[in-house]
């Protein structure tokens, strides 16, 4: 039976980074999927490497949405299946009223959601992700919509280690133990989710001149794209 899927990602390349073999083995089942950004990625060298020009934020939310393009292109989405809420990046925690209002309208705009994909509204430490989790839940609630939740975790204690750097939420929440922890197989869409990362340039390669190493670190880049062969989710508990 085709399946009505929602893919959210707080910047351009979490999609790839948390589910990038789920996506593509999602598309190649012939289900619906549909893939949300919901930040615009405009300080991605700013916040992490300290470069404001050249490229700037301006610049960014530019070359980020058409590699956001190519990624879930590459997964095999189609063009018409991809949405940019265009939230300022790392500035959700300051939109939070406008950005529900626009999750919600997407989610009404569905005819039928069975299956959504989104960051862990607990575990997630990076205030992006955080909230957009948290968000997600809150509108779903407030439209009384049940579909499946898989949460994701793309920043933990690691990623921070890995990145040295630190955009937290202050959200102090117990995670629901219950939950029960699934771990996908998506070695055969490796491939794909290794090409489909690999089209957020601006995030895996040296981009800028002045950059001396690129946004996402070597290690992580290895460990959560290269070689991770198993995708994790949280199933959600209403």
């Amino acid at each position: 039976m085709k399946k009505h899927i929602l893919i959210f990602s707080p910047h351009p390349d979490d999609e790839a980074i948390a589910c990038g073999g789920t996506i593509a083995r999602l598309v190649s089942e012939g289900h619906d999927v549909r893939v949300i950004f919901v930040t615009d990625g405009s300080h991605s060298h700013l916040a992490v490497l300290g470069i404001a020009t050249n490229p700037s934020p301006t610049e960014l939310t530019f070359i980020r949405q058409q590699e956001a393009q190519k990624s879930v292109h590459a997964l095999g989405v189609a063009p018409g299946n991809v949405i940019f809420i265009g939230i300022e990046d790392t500035q959700l925690h300051a939109s939070q009223p406008h950005a529900l209002e626009a999750i919600k309208a997407i989610l009404r705009s569905q005819q039928t959601i069975d299956e959504i994909y989104m960051p862990h509204e607990k575990l997630e430490m990076h205030s992006d992700h955080r909230y957009t989790g948290e968000l997600i839940v809150t509108a779903l609630a407030q439209l009384a919509l049940q579909p499946t939740l898989y949460k994701y975790v793309v920043w933990d204690a690691q990623t921070e280690t890995d990145f040295d750097f630190q955009n937290r939420a202050d959200l102090q929440q117990e995670h629901n133990t219950h939950e029960e922890k699934l771990r996908f197989d998506v070695t055969p869409y490796l491939v794909q989710k290794i090409a489909a990362f690999r089209q957020h340039k601006t995030q895996a390669e040296l981009f800028s001149p002045q950059q001396s190493k690129p946004v996402v670190p070597i290690e992580f880049q290895h460990r959560r794209v290269e070689q991770a062969n198993i995708e994790e989710f949280w199933l959600h508990q209403y």
